[in-house]
């Protein structure tokens, strides 16, 4: 795992996170901030989860895979830009058209 995220909406989050910390002895890996405007998390979820796995894919392809890969390594381009959601089938079974 590269980073734990964890977007505080309110003030009863920052104790649970807290002691998150406690347990794992602070790593570096754990990100938390407040974000008063759930508008933003989405976008927030989307640059997180985009740095991770670049980060993730640039490393495995310094070493040529993973421990525990089937198979070699494949580089692929990841696509930094956000989903048309309107068209994604499972968006609009759960939501309708949005």
């Amino acid at each position: 795992m590269q980073v734990y995220y964890f977007a505080h909406l309110n003030g009863s989050t920052q104790k649970m996170i807290a002691r998150f910390k406690e347990e794992c002895g602070d790593p570096g890996w754990i990100q938390a901030e407040s974000i008063g405007d759930i508008s933003r998390l989405p976008q927030k979820i989307v640059l997180v989860s985009t740095t991770t796995v670049s980060t993730c894919l640039t490393r495995m392809a310094a070493t040529g895979g993973h421990k525990g890969s089937d198979g070699p390594f494949v580089p692929m381009t990841v696509c930094t830009t956000e989903p048309d959601w309107s068209r994604v089938e499972e968006v609009r079974r759960l939501y309708g058209n949005i």
